[in-house]
């Protein structure tokens, strides 16, 4: 295959390997013999490609020390999407392909374990004219996250989270059986970073923290279900929430 490397006018030439053993032992006008490695582009540019191949090697030799675990994992970190889905009672897939109507949307997926959840509803999407950028996060890094082209991952605690993404900036934010291990006040806090219409939908969610928030005519006769217009953060937002999974969703109107 031949090679190629900027000539002395600045253009690209062709240059054969026949032709470059043949520099190896040319000799310049004066007797000198012709240095490739400091004067001929090339062989510069062959350096430059060597150097970024190590720089590279190390930045993987990196990520397999991210990703070394233990071989010990929850069921939970595999859930697939339809599971997810069943146990959030929202179609996630739907809500996407409603909002891929007007803008490309961004969905993540809090607390996403290996990424079945989000990498299948990558799959799902892909075909549509506003494919939704989808990023996982999760305090664990996982080793299938390393051949996933379809998702980007974030690998960081949870108070990092707002380093990652701006306000008004998540078009559908879930999550499936992760931020209750977490102050009902930092999932409250995520509220802002929702855009206009966006949504925040968690499972496990405290009732006494919505007990307090909701007034007694949001609750429904039975008082398994409340929905209620609350300023969360400064943000205005529709609450909604089942007693039934202690389901949190949670939409902006404003």
């Amino acid at each position: 295959m031949p090679l190629y490397g900027k000539g002395a006018k600045g253009k690209f030439a062709r240059t054969t390997p026949t032709q470059l053993k043949d520099l190896q032992v040319r000799r310049g006008t004066f007797g000198e013999e012709l240095n490739l490695f400091d004067n001929y582009p090339l062989m510069k540019w062959i350096r430059a490609l060597s150097k970024r191949d190590s720089i590279e090697a190390q930045r993987n030799r990196r990520i397999k020390r991210v990703f070394q675990r233990d071989s010990h994992s929850w069921p939970i970190e595999r859930t697939p999407l339809r599971t997810v889905m069943a146990t959030l009672r929202i179609n996630l897939v739907r809500e996407a392909e409603k909002r891929a109507k007007q803008k490309r949307p961004v969905v993540v997926d809090w607390g996403c374990g290996e990424g079945s959840a989000i990498t299948f509803l990558a799959h799902e999407t892909k075909k549509l004219k506003n494919s939704p950028k989808l990023y996982g996060f999760s305090n664990r890094a996982y080793s299938t996250w390393a051949e996933n082209q379809a998702v980007k991952f974030i690998h960081a605690p949870a108070e990092d989270f707002a380093r990652y993404f701006k306000d008004s900036s998540i078009d559908i934010l879930y999550s499936h059986q992760s931020l209750h291990h977490l102050p009902e006040e930092y999932t409250l806090s995520l509220i802002p970073k929702l855009s206009k219409r966006g949504i925040l939908v968690t499972n496990e969610f405290s009732t006494r923290v919505i007990e307090m928030m909701a007034p007694s005519a949001a609750w429904n006769a039975e008082g398994t279900h409340a929905r209620f217009i609350q300023t969360v953060n400064g943000v205005k937002c529709l609450i909604n929430y089942s007693m039934e999974g202690k389901i949190l969703k949670v939409q902006r109107i404003s």
